[in-house]
């Protein structure tokens, strides 16, 4: 059954409207938002749904929830109530309520407010904080409904410090207006599971086809207010979650999703998923069918499964909290309970968008930048395999170099700590906000720890500046206290002529875990290392 349908059933416990009626802001962060609406073409895919006799290129038609770079507690250009629908949206949920006895314009009304955003062609980045690598939430919409439905809780989740699109799937939606006036109608079937996988894969496409344009510098700009991108979540209610669980599955630049409510579709149920997954649902979610069992069974990498007490299906759109401004009359409560949830409106919307601010916020501390330092001897290339499976994760890795790694006595420790110290420096500069985790090894942990001087989280937000060295992780390292001496070590030859060491017996010492041909292999590699400073 197409969500829309479900809409009658709610608007049946309306009363009367007053014009002008604000939608009240719940759970809301600390930053100013404002809204631009876009559409956007794929040119290299033909809209399957389209009119046999009128193709055309696929289309998606967004909000983008975007922050606005603002220094004072106000909008910088000003503030704007935008209606909650367009006249046509507006015209066919009014029909719904007009069959149950109830006015057309029940949702004329309806407003959220925002700060005003300049036109594209001065915005271009200036939307966001410099400094600040933005995180970027997808959300695609259940089957029949429009995203609009979903906007309350984009623009309080963007409020956090997040870009969130919400994206209307063409033909999909009941109703999808379009900023120039035009409008198409859903045709995409009956719900039978070939419909509904079909359905999925599409709206797949056309989330990676969004990241296509984040991650395109012009775009992102232009639309987004973005200079540059964080990491990408994306989430969804009803098929919507499924359409985001299956583009974590196929589209490596997502780091992790959020199934609001959806039947799990595709080959993920099957296959699991290294990366994170998040399901949260209405009570017995796991009994309505088999798909979150058998995905969970199969989910390798972090998540939670979540019931929420007193929802229904339709408990995770806009609707509870707008049906609760209302009057509802004494006879139409259990039909809206039946519809929504015995759950009130402001605790559902509040809870939604602080389960997702969480999750959003757990990984966005997640993503740093990591700084590896590694140890004497083999230099940053024994790193190299770990760097690559963090970059395929979604983080940005940096391997620093030892600057005394193979040289003679021209160098010294303290020249090896003031050259990661410059190497470090550009690195958390870039990171900004989502800061920087140092990973060091062995005697990397000496030298390492040496060059955080002033660029440690809270020694750069001490003299006014962002970002800086969040973590610190030590792989069988050595740290020392300011003022520790340490003496010759037996398991160093030392070279006097040129201040110098080496590893007397590598093979025991750093291979004793590999076999002597992968031993054998790695020692022409290894270096002398500086014994002073």
């Amino acid at each position: 059954m197409r969500l829309s349908t479900y809409l009658a059933n709610v608007i049946t416990g309306l009363s009367a409207i007053s014009t002008g009626l604000l939608i009240p802001s719940v759970s809301s962060g600390p930053y100013h938002v404002g809204l631009n609406i876009k559409t956007l073409t794929d040119e290299s895919r033909w809209d399957p749904y389209a009119p046999t006799d009128s193709p055309q290129k696929r289309r998606v038609l967004i909000s983008a929830f975007i922050l606005i770079d603002s220094q004072e507690n106000s909008c910088p250009h000003g503030e704007v109530n935008v209606p909650y629908m367009p006249p046509k949206t507006r015209h066919v949920f009014g029909r719904q309520a007009e069959a149950m006895g109830l006015p057309s314009g029940v949702f004329e009304d309806l407003q959220l407010n925002f700060c005003r955003v300049p036109d594209t062609s001065r915005l271009r980045g200036k939307a966001q904080k410099s400094g600040t690598k933005l995180p970027v939430v997808i959300f695609s919409p259940g089957r029949g409904v429009s995203r609009l439905m979903y906007s309350t809780m984009a623009k309080s989740v963007a409020s956090h410090g997040y870009v969130v699109i919400t994206v209307d799937h063409a033909y999909d939606a009941s109703i999808i207006e379009y900023p120039d006036g035009t409008a198409i109608t859903g045709v995409v079937g009956e719900a039978n599971q070939t419909v509904l996988e079909t359905s999925a894969k599409v709206r797949s496409q056309d989330v990676s086809f969004i990241i296509d344009q984040i991650k395109d510098n012009a775009t992102a700009r232009e639309h987004f207010g973005l200079s540059e991108t964080g990491g990408i979540f994306v989430f969804g209610h009803s098929i919507g979650g499924a359409t985001a669980v299956s583009t974590l599955f196929s589209d490596d630049r997502i780091q992790g999703a959020i199934n609001l409510d959806g039947d799990m579709l595709g080959p993920v149920v099957k296959t699991g998923l290294d990366k994170s997954l998040f399901l949260i649902g209405r009570p017995h979610s796991r009994e309505q069918g088999p798909s979150w069992n058998e995905t969970w069974k199969n989910q390798r990498g972090p998540g939670m499964m979540l019931q929420i007490d007193g929802t229904t299906h339709q408990s995770f759109l806009d609707a509870p909290l707008l049906v609760s401004l209302r009057d509802v009359p004494e006879d139409s409560k259990a039909k809206v309970q039946a519809a929504l949830g015995t759950i009130g409106g402001r605790r559902m919307a509040s809870l939604v968008i602080q389960l997702t601010v969480a999750i959003l916020d757990s990984h966005r501390a997640m993503a740093p930048t990591i700084f590896i330092v590694p140890g004497f001897y083999e230099g940053p290339m024994v790193f190299q395999p770990l760097a690559n499976s963090l970059d395929e994760r979604g983080f940005k890795t940096v391997i620093t170099t030892i600057s005394s790694t193979g040289k003679t006595d021209s160098l010294t420790m303290n020249d090896d700590i003031i050259n990661i110290a410059k190497n470090l420096v550009p690195v958390v500069d870039e990171a900004g906000e989502e800061g920087v985790v140092a990973v060091m090894h062995s005697a990397g942990g000496f030298i390492g720890s040496g060059a955080l001087k002033g660029l440690t989280f809270k020694a750069r937000q001490d003299g006014g500046k962002t970002g800086g060295v969040r973590k610190i992780v030590f792989i069988a390292a050595g740290v020392a206290p300011e003022g520790f001496e340490q003496g010759q070590m037996p398991f160093f030859d030392y070279h006097e002529s040129n201040g110098t060491q080496s590893c007397k017996d590598p093979i025991n010492l750093l291979y004793s875990d590999f076999s002597d041909e992968e031993a054998n292999k790695r020692l022409p590699g290894l270096q002398h290392q500086a014994d002073r400073g």
